[in-house]
C-alpha cells in the first residue's frame, strides 16, 4: 500500500510540475511576442520560497500572477528546464492512447499499478484517435483536475473549460 501511495505522490507532483511549466512556457512565449525587454531582478516568488511566513495560498499565488513590467523571459533556461523534463517525462507516449499502439483484444496495464489490467473491446478501439491529439501541440493553459466528486458544486466548470488543456 504504501508504494501505490508513493506512485501516486509521484504521479501527482509530474502534474503538477508539468502545468506550472505549461503555464511559464506559455507566459515566456507571449512575452517574447511582446518582445519585452529590461533588466531581469529576482523575483519575489523565489524570495518567498524559502519563507515559512504565509499560507500555501499566498505563495501560490505568486507563482501564478502575471511577471512585472521589465521582466524579460529566459528563453535558455526554459528550453533547458522543457529538455529536462522531456527527459523523464514524455505526455505523448506516456498520457495518450492511439489506434496504431493498440487492437482490439488487447490488454492495456495501468501505469501505477502493473497488475490491474483493461482489455481493449472494439468499441472502445473505434473510438480512439488516429494519432495523438498531443502530437507537436503546445497549450498557453492547462488544468489538473481530480474526478473524486470534490468539484461537485463548486462552481468551478466555467474556469476548468476556459483552459486549452484538460487532464482529468
Amino acid at each position: 500500500m504504501r508504494l501505490t501511495r508513493k506512485r501516486w505522490t509521484i504521479c501527482t507532483i509530474s502534474l503538477l510540475v508539468i502545468f506550472y511549466k505549461t503555464k511559464e512556457i506559455a507566459r515566456s512565449d507571449e512575452h517574447q511576442d511582446a518582445q519585452l525587454t529590461g533588466e531581469s531582478k529576482p523575483s519575489l516568488s523565489r524570495l518567498m520560497a524559502n519563507n515559512s511566513e504565509g499560507s500555501i495560498g499566498k505563495r501560490l499565488s505568486v507563482y501564478l500572477e502575471e511577471p512585472k513590467k521589465g521582466w524579460k523571459v529566459n528563453s535558455t533556461l526554459v528550453s533547458m528546464i522543457r529538455k529536462d523534463i522531456l527527459r523523464f517525462l514524455d505526455a505523448e507516449r506516456d498520457v495518450t492512447v492511439v489506434k496504431s499502439s493498440l487492437k482490439p483484444g488487447d490488454t492495456i496495464h495501468y501505469v501505477l499499478d502493473r497488475r490491474r489490467t483493461f482489455n481493449v473491446s472494439h468499441s472502445l478501439h473505434s473510438l480512439l484517435p488516429e494519432v495523438s491529439p498531443l502530437k507537436n501541440q503546445r497549450f498557453k493553459t492547462c488544468a489538473v483536475v481530480g474526478n473524486s466528486g470534490i468539484l461537485l458544486k463548486s462552481r468551478c466548470g466555467k474556469e476548468i473549460d476556459s483552459h486549452d488543456f484538460i487532464i482529468r
